[in-house]
């Protein structure tokens, strides 16, 4: 029952806060390589797959992470970072070596290929993408190699692997609808892996309050008090926002707010309900207290968000 809770809140979770994937690179090096990396726009977190071989990831101010084949890493909050391996100060520079292929091939022109990397970006959709990148840590591992709980993603990985390596008809076409499947995939197996920090995510993975979050998720324009979220989750009023407040890190009202605003946002963009339409839906019986809250957590009025969002390109 509560593996059904989740797997149905992820589901709603990410329809709500939809993410484009891309694989830019597949880099091959030998032993002495780095790559520095600018900081994102916020939204936008990149990835590392490690194919082969040992990585090194630093951010600066913190200590080196190392990562090993068949580790996938994610940084939501898109911070600069230098992926590097071999001796110091004895790399060579990158430099695109094959275009041919579903993606650029990047080396530094050592013969040896010890390591094998692809990397990616995932971009967060939507004037919501604040909402969720805030739910995510400052860094996301998960590991494959051995796991039975990521035997999905590593065969998407995988495939990755085949389609990014010879240059097929039709390879860019895969590796683009394989992409926009990877950041699902890699979502699942981490929370499968994680002790959580406080947050959305760790409500969500919570045996006690998932049933809270699932109900705010399917009808947020509900029945979504306090006493019947409690109910929902078989606590008392008091132990009930005691222990969401530690699991969330925010009241059920703020957590209700951002769902809401998602999900209006989400209609906004299809352009088929009127925005009193969306505020009864979304449980506001005033349309201009809809029109504060949505400003407030999203920084612009729904009128303003809808005309930026069907504007012609």
């Amino acid at each position: 029952m509560l593996k059904r809770i989740v797997l149905d809140s992820l589901s709603r979770l990410l329809a709500l806060h939809p993410v484009h994937a891309t694989l830019d690179k597949r880099c091959r090096f030998g032993t002495a390589w780095e790559i520095d990396h600018s900081p994102h726009a916020v939204g936008v977190a990149p990835y590392h797959i490690v194919l082969a071989g040992t990585t090194w990831l630093s951010v600066e101010g913190e200590a080196p992470m190392v990562l090993e084949a068949g580790d996938m890493l994610v940084l939501p909050r898109g911070q600069a970072h230098r992926i590097h391996g071999g001796e110091a100060g004895r790399a060579l520079p990158a430099q695109v070596q094959t275009i041919d292929t579903a993606v650029p091939l990047v080396g530094n022109g050592e013969s040896a290929t010890d390591i094998d990397i692809l990397c990616g970006e995932f971009a967060l959709r939507g004037a919501a993408r604040k909402l969720l990148a805030q739910a995510l840590p400052d860094r996301m591992l998960v590991r494959t190699h051995g796991r039975a709980d990521a035997a999905r993603l590593l065969a998407l990985v995988s495939l990755l692997r085949e389609e990014t390596g010879d240059a097929r008809a039709g390879s860019a076409a895969v590796v683009t609808h394989m992409a926009s499947a990877l950041f699902a995939l890699f979502l699942r197996a981490w929370m499968e892996q994680t002790t959580f920090a406080p947050g959305l995510l760790a409500l969500l993975a919570d045996r006690r309050l998932a049933p809270a979050l699932e109900a705010m998720l399917a009808e947020p324009g509900g029945d979504c008090s306090i006493e019947r979220l409690a109910e929902r989750c078989h606590l008392s009023r008091a132990s009930f926002l005691r222990g969401f407040r530690r699991i969330a890190n925010a009241t059920p009202g703020e957590v209700l707010a951002q769902i809401r605003m998602a999900q209006a946002a989400t209609w906004l963009r299809e352009g088929r309900l009127s925005s009193g339409e969306i505020s009864e839906r979304v449980g506001y019986r005033s349309e201009a207290a809809f029109r504060r809250a949505f400003k407030r957590l999203i920084g612009a009025a729904p009128g303003q968000y809808r005309r930026e969002q069907t504007a012609p390109d």
